[in-house]
């Protein structure tokens, strides 16, 4: 019986890994990359819906990880191709947004350490609505192609 108990446990723990909700948000697929030692800043990519009959707005973000949290969004085309911070994002009523690599996603800036495969990284978003939703995202080995973008700092 002990171990049913813990197996379900540890089910739904890892279940939480992966998505968080509250009563107007619900966060799935939420993830960031491996950084090198000389890396100072990573994306991070979810999807967010937004539940209510109204619009919610993700107004800002911390994480104990980095000094610093942007929301980004992707502007050109080739070479001129670059990223933009922005105030805000809205999700209209019982739409989702995805922020991927390359469109709207998250920044955390001025790391205070390397990110390593398998690691947790804890982001909290602020939302306009008054909700705060705090969740664990999983550190996921960068691709070989991947690149920074016009990221450069």
């Amino acid at each position: 019986m002990k171990l049913k108990m813990s197996l379900i446990s540890l089910v739904c723990g890892i279940g939480m890994l992966f998505a968080a909700e509250s009563k107007n948000i619900e966060i799935t697929q939420p993830y960031t990359y491996t950084t090198r030692a000389d890396s100072n800043m990573v994306g991070v990519f979810m999807h967010i819906k937004n539940l209510s009959s109204k619009p919610i707005r993700l107004l800002s973000g911390e994480s104990e990880r980095s000094k610093t949290f942007e929301i980004h969004k992707v502007e050109g085309e080739g070479k001129d191709k670059k990223m933009i911070a922005i105030k805000e994002l809205e999700i209209k009523p019982k739409e989702s947004l995805e922020l991927k690599p390359g469109g709207l996603h998250l920044m955390l800036i001025d790391l205070k350490s390397p990110l390593k495969k398998g690691e947790k990284v804890d982001v909290t978003l602020h939302f306009d609505n008054k909700e705060k939703i705090t969740l664990e995202v999983p550190v996921q080995e960068r691709k070989q192609d991947s690149s920074r973008g016009a990221h450069k700092r």
